[in-house]
């Protein structure tokens, strides 16, 4: 169905970011557009996890950004690129000063399996 292309930035989190409920989650996700990417837990490892089908490129301009996963993450400096596919993640600012990221979004499909797995 296309690609986006959006430039944000990432102000450092704060504690209450990190606290947010599973309503401000939905709140949040529902004003970029995307209401149903958000895999909140209450015991997940980020308020803001999210899965898409798409492939996204994550271009950092500026600042320093960390990537969580499931089971890991990296941190990402400017001129840094990632790439990634329907991973589950979420994206922390832990630095002082600012992230500006570059997100380029391709529309893609999950593997009928894939899809079932994750309901």
């Amino acid at each position: 169905r296309g690609s986006v292309i959006r430039i944000n930035t990432l102000v450092p989190e704060t504690d209450a970011s990190r606290s947010f409920d599973k309503e401000q989650v939905a709140k949040l996700f529902a004003g970029m557009g995307n209401a149903t990417a958000s895999t909140y837990a209450a015991e997940g490892r980020h308020p803001m996890m999210h899965r898409t089908e798409t492939v996204d490129y994550a271009i950092v301009l500026s600042g320093e950004i960390t990537m969580l996963l499931d089971d890991s993450e990296v941190t990402l400096r400017a001129g840094d690129v990632l790439v990634q596919c329907g991973t589950n993640h979420a994206w922390s600012n832990r630095g002082t000063e600012p992230a500006r990221v570059a997100f380029i979004l391709l529309d893609g499909q999950y593997e009928p399996g894939l899809k079932e797995k994750l309901g």
